[in-house]
């Protein structure tokens, strides 16, 4: 799903893959990127991915999803990048040891392995309850990682590497999320 808005949808699992055990490939990941997952209704986890089959959310925001006891279930990996996952962290991941997480802005961390380039913070949207995600000039998610590659786009595909005098961290020109 990428550079997507997947919002107010309901089910058990909204996305779900089943790789066959012992493989890994490109048909067994469940992708999401520059993707806003905001407002969804699911009794299950958000995504599941069985067998081998695995989760890559990049450049993402996740906020405000009523899920089952996870948000994600996987049983080979979760890798979560320049992403914001406003949910509680208790539930991002089953099992948390397969979670492998860098540049990411999170709500709570406790139950993850240590996170390189962890922000535990508010995103600080513009206007959330009615559907603005852009973040604020004060933002903790602006100008925070370098992961994303160079032309990376926004969901409403306006570049990211713009560098705002005085906003964020100099140097570090891409922001969390989509």
């Amino acid at each position: 799903f990428g550079a997507s808005t997947v919002r107010e949808n309901f089910g058990s699992t909204l996305f779900q893959i089943d790789g066959p055990v012992g493989t890994s490939s490109a048909a067994t990941t469940l992708m999401f990127h520059g993707a806003l997952i905001h407002d969804n209704d699911s009794s299950g986890p958000l995504a599941s991915a069985t067998g081998s089959g695995h989760i890559v959310v990049t450049g993402s925001t996740l906020s405000a999803n009523r899920t089952g006891p996870n948000l994600f279930v996987f049983d080979y990996a979760l890798s979560l990048t320049a992403s914001i996952v406003f949910e509680d962290a208790q539930r991002i991941g089953n099992p948390a040891e397969g979670v492998y997480a860098r540049d990411v802005l999170l709500r709570d961390a406790s139950g993850l392995s240590p996170i390189i380039g962890l922000v535990l913070a508010d995103p600080k949207f513009v206007d959330a309850a009615n559907g603005n995600f852009r973040l604020k000039p004060d933002s903790p998610a602006l100008d925070r990682t370098i992961l994303l590659p160079p032309g990376w786009p926004e969901r409403d595909n306006r570049p990211r590497s713009t560098d705002l005098p005085g906003i964020g961290i100099p140097g570090m020109p891409q922001d969390l999320g989509c």
